[in-house]
């Protein structure tokens, strides 16, 4: 049978067949104006940004005022911040793959058209945001509500011994006097200082102590510029490129009472700019804080005061000047304190037969917190066998030596990190230690990194099963108490010492990838 021009034509014309070319033509579209699609989302994120900040900085003001921010715009902070993290990486690889084809000279049409789809998705998700934000502009923020009596009263999750509870008070009664400029809190690593500033940071805000509250961790590799970065984000204040010392100076002398922790610094000699403040100079540059931008308090208490915590005691020496200066020791725990915490986490009672064995355990942990809840987390549940393999193994254990970490620390959190089961939870650890010092870790980018460098055991080709996966993970090493929750929804951090541990432990094993800020 012959087909004439006409028949043809009636094909071509159905419906069927303007369908398929509409809907091949819009994948074409994907490819062809993909330069237009990401420059949307650019532009997109950039407004998202500046909503970002506004509400951002609104929101902590009232915060540091004593009032409270709906919960509404702090699940919307979350939520945009998430995803201007997410749509940074995304442009990354784009960078990274226009590079490639560069060099190549043959694009990726299926990668182009792929991630080209991706970016109409992310826009729409960004537009959306922003709209949710532009609301806040008419619906309240926040609401004030009646302030607290000014006593010592702690949050359910601090752990509040009597010794603590004495120098914490001690520090509170030393941020209400004017004379002081300057406390520092010195202690071993893993003794609890920065979670005693947590509680300090947030009595601090509760009770109106101050106008403005900031805590920001410094780390072993100091990055001036990171450090004002934070500060800025906390006082809702957008820096320029230069001039941000003066930008931060300004903001700080505002005619009320500020406070910045400084938490985690280390040597005077790797604070080069931001450096110690000394009173003979010496060779090493001293820690000035005008440089970074922090103004100290007037004769009225006006102005800024700065806490410091260190593992060193010789930090805060050097920084002594007159009584300018106060030094708390934060020690480990006594022998009662130390049980107390632990057969509070491992719950066991005074008649269980393992008694003997758990009180040797605890003995091991050096009365350190943080190997404390690692070791009892491990334990918790386990039969008398269980209990007599572990001292036998801590007794044994045999580990690289670090500077300024108590042995008992090492050995008890590698004994900590040999019990993870799975093979998957070794290697999310692993993994989470190969981020920076006090990192805020995402979630999507542990899957990230756990898809490319093909880390799980298990074949898990769909993102949304490796996203369970490294969950699933997550929570086992929080449960341990390897990790610990970050500031923001879908973020991990590793208490440092427990980063250092991991890391040394890795090098034994000659199993580590690459170490950040080392």
């Amino acid at each position: 049978m012959s087909i004439g021009v006409g028949d043809i034509f009636k094909i071509l014309c159905s419906d069927g067949v303007i369908k398929t070319c509409k809907a091949g033509w819009s994948h074409v579209g994907y490819v062809i104006h993909y330069k237009k699609n990401i420059q949307k989302l650019e532009d997109e994120i950039v407004g998202l940004d500046d909503e970002w900040r506004r509400i951002n900085g609104s929101a902590h003001r009232t915060r540091d005022n004593a009032g409270v921010v709906e919960r509404d715009v702090w699940k919307w902070l979350m939520s945009a911040y998430g995803m201007k993290e997410e749509v940074k990486v995304f442009l990354l690889d784009i960078v990274r793959e226009n590079k490639s084809c560069f060099k190549c000279s043959c694009p990726n049409i299926h990668w182009r058209y792929r991630l080209r789809k991706e970016s109409k998705k992310k826009t729409a998700h960004v537009i959306i945001l922003k709209e949710e934000g532009a609301k806040f502009m008419t619906c309240p923020v926040s609401h004030r509500t009646p302030r607290p009596d000014a006593g010592f009263t702690f949050s359910a999750k601090y752990e509040a011994f009597d010794s603590r509870k004495h120098i914490f008070k001690e520090i509170i009664r030393s941020l209400k006097d004017p004379r002081i400029r300057i406390i520092g809190i010195y202690g071993p690593g893993g003794v609890g200082k920065t979670t005693m500033m947590e509680e300090v940071h947030q009595l601090a805000k509760r009770n109106g102590l101050f106008h403005s509250v900031a805590m920001i961790t410094v780390s072993k590799v100091v990055e001036k510029e990171k450090v004002q970065g934070e500060l800025a984000s906390q006082l809702g204040l957008t820096l320029d490129e230069y001039g941000r010392a003066g930008q931060l100076l300004n903001r700080l002398r505002n005619g009320q009472k500020n406070l910045v922790i400084l938490d985690d610094v280390w040597e005077p000699l790797d604070l080069a700019d931001i450096g110690i403040l000394t009173t003979n100079g010496g060779n090493n540059e001293p820690l000035n804080f005008l440089d970074i931008g922090i103004p100290f308090t007037t004769g009225n208490g006006m102005g800024c005061k700065a806490v410091i915590t260190t593992r060193k005691q010789r930090v805060c020496q050097m920084m002594q000047k007159s009584n300018e200066l106060k030094n708390f020791p934060i020690n480990v725990l006594t022998k009662t304190k130390a049980w107390s915490l632990f057969t509070k986490v491992v719950e066991i009672s005074m008649d269980s037969e393992i008694l003997s064995e758990a009180k040797e355990v605890c003995d091991k942990c050096g009365g350190l917190p943080v190997t404390i809840h690692a070791v009892a987390a491990a334990l918790k549940g386990k039969g008398k066998h269980a209990w007599k393999d572990a001292l036998r193994q801590l007794k044994n254990y045999k580990i690289k030596e670090i500077a300024d970490i108590d042995p008992n620390l090492l050995i008890s959190l590698k004994w900590s990190h040999d019990r993870l089961e799975s093979k998957d939870a070794r290697s999310c650890f692993l993994l989470c230690s190969l981020f920076p010092e006090d990192a805020e870790i995402s979630i999507d980018d542990l899957v990230r990194y756990s898809v490319g460098m093909r880390l799980l055991d298990q074949n898990l080709n769909i993102f949304d099963e490796v996203r369970d996966r490294v969950l699933a993970m997550v929570d086992v090493l929080k449960t341990s108490c390897l990790l610990l929750d970050g500031m923001f929804e879908n973020r991990v951090k590793m208490h440092d010492i427990i980063r250092d541990v991991t890391i040394s432990i890795t090098e034994d094993g000659k199993r580590y990838l690459v170490k950040h800020g080392i």
